[in-house]
């Protein structure tokens, strides 16, 4: 079905955006987040980090992704 290849590219872009990101903390936080459905909570105790420290990474991958994507637009 059509609709479940689309999701399944879309899926795939964002996967290479994250992947094509430079920090490994950042990748690592997102597909804890995004894929593994974690809570900032598990993430904090999983990356040995604070609970504040998990939203400032998560606040600086979504700034690279968006930096990536600026920089692909141009």
């Amino acid at each position: 079905d059509w609709s479940s290849d689309v999701c399944s590219s879309d899926l795939r872009e964002v996967m290479e955006l994250i992947d094509s990101l430079d920090n490994v903390d950042e990748i690592s936080l997102l597909y804890k987040r995004y894929f593994n459905y974690m809570s900032w909570e598990e993430i904090a105790v999983n990356m040995k980090i604070s609970y504040r420290q998990t939203h400032r990474l998560h606040g600086r991958a979504l700034r690279s992704m968006e930096g990536k994507i600026e920089s692909a637009v141009k």
